[in-house]
């Protein structure tokens, strides 16, 4: 039981490093390379906030990934966050770059929506 414990308090003090560690370098993607994903950061958010809704319950599915595909809702979410990401990746929002005021990196989107305004 102390070895449990031990492991619990261990993991509760690495967690809180793992997300800041996980927030800074998603952060410097977004900022560096497209902003259109800071419009993904709340639904990633809340994916993984789903994620740990599953991993809290007893006899949880998230121990067994083969029972996650029995989760409807959580499959639902899961596909629809993939599709905002895939959206997001090609296309372009150049009002996002104004706002943020950052330099849109030279690779050429799919899609753009909106045009830049010139100040």
């Amino acid at each position: 039981m102390r070895s449990l414990l031990e492991d619990v308090l261990s993991e509760s003090v690495n967690n809180p490093f793992y997300v800041a560690t996980c927030a800074l370098f998603a952060g410097i993607f977004i900022v560096r390379y497209h902003a259109e994903l800071i419009l993904f950061v709340p639904v990633a958010a809340g994916f993984f906030a789903y994620y740990l809704k599953l991993g809290l319950q007893v006899d949880s599915p998230v121990q067994n990934p083969e029972k996650l595909f029995q989760e409807r809702g959580f499959l639902l979410y899961m596909l629809l966050s993939t599709a905002l990401f895939v959206l997001l990746m090609f296309t372009h929002i150049p009002v996002l770059y104004d706002v943020f005021n950052i330099e849109a990196s030279k690779l050429n989107p799919l899609w753009m929506l909106g045009t830049r305004r010139n100040h």
